[in-house]
């Protein structure tokens, strides 16, 4: 596991406390976002200044209340191309009405997905915040060959209660918990996924409200492959903990030109 060195944060307001993502466990008052329209999903498009389509496709869900554009507020796409990352961008403005109706895991199937399978690229990246690590989690195990890595910034796995129960559960080494839809197909997921062919970034703050959860799912995930950060649930913890997956050549490997094979030795006589 990296912790990363603690740094003073500038002050940042915490985001609005995640509501439990599914129907049969939403906030009594509506959290924002829930009532935007949740029609065919606005994506935004970021592509590298070089012409030609990139090897990877990176798509960054948001967090609840957040726009798709705080990502270039915040410098995650300039940070990700100034790294000389093969990628394109889409930033995906998954709000919280798509989760409340259940229709987050179809629309990103249909306009995130199934148009970066048309358009040939490589490989399929997803970066969620919170809410977002929740649809980029939800996504990935209902399609579990169709993505091919996530980085998850402080994801929402459930409230105290949920995580205390999945914990008691045994989990990992007991995969079927007693959760709800989409926890327990997640939880199960994260505990039986071939870590080789969907690698799993996990970062997120030591203060975090939401750390019980973090350090659960931590249990399923290679520890070079988790990130701790000074801070909470805050932007100024993101950014950093962003900068140090960019850094740390993840992405730059995993979307670099495929090696081609030598060619094999012959034998006998030519």
């Amino acid at each position: 596991m990296y912790r990363l060195a603690r740094t003073p944060f500038v002050l940042a307001l915490a985001l609005v406390a995640v509501t439990a993502a599914w129907a049969s466990s939403l906030w009594a008052c509506s959290p924002p976002g829930a009532n935007k329209p949740t029609g065919t999903l606005r994506v935004l498009e970021r592509d590298r200044a070089e012409g030609g389509r990139a090897r990877c496709l990176i798509a960054f869900l948001p967090g609840i209340g957040d726009e798709p554009e705080a990502y270039l507020e915040h410098g995650f796409v300039d940070r990700l191309h100034a790294a000389n990352v093969d990628a394109d961008v889409r930033l995906v403005d998954a709000h919280f009405g798509y989760y409340r109706e259940q229709s987050v895991v179809p629309r990103l199937v249909e306009d995130v997905l199934e148009p970066a399978e048309t358009a040939g690229y490589d490989q399929l990246w997803l970066v969620g915040i919170s809410l977002g690590g929740l649809g980029s989690l939800a996504l990935s195990s209902a399609e579990p060959v169709r993505v091919d890595g996530l980085i998850l910034l402080a994801p929402y796995l459930g409230d105290v209660d949920q995580v205390a129960t999945v914990e008691g559960a045994g989990w990992p080494e007991q995969v079927d918990v007693p959760a709800e839809e989409p926890f327990d197909r997640i939880w199960r997921w994260l505990a039986t996924r071939d870590t080789e062919a969907t690698p799993l970034v996990l970062a997120y703050g030591e203060a975090d409200r939401f750390r019980d959860g973090h350090r659960l799912a931590s249990r399923a995930v290679p520890p070079s492959d988790v990130l701790v950060g000074a801070g909470g649930h805050r932007w100024p913890v993101w950014e950093e903990l962003w900068g140090a997956i960019v850094d740390s050549g993840r992405l730059q490997r995993a979307c670099s030109a495929p090696t081609e094979r030598e060619p094999e030795e012959q034998t006998g006589d030519e």
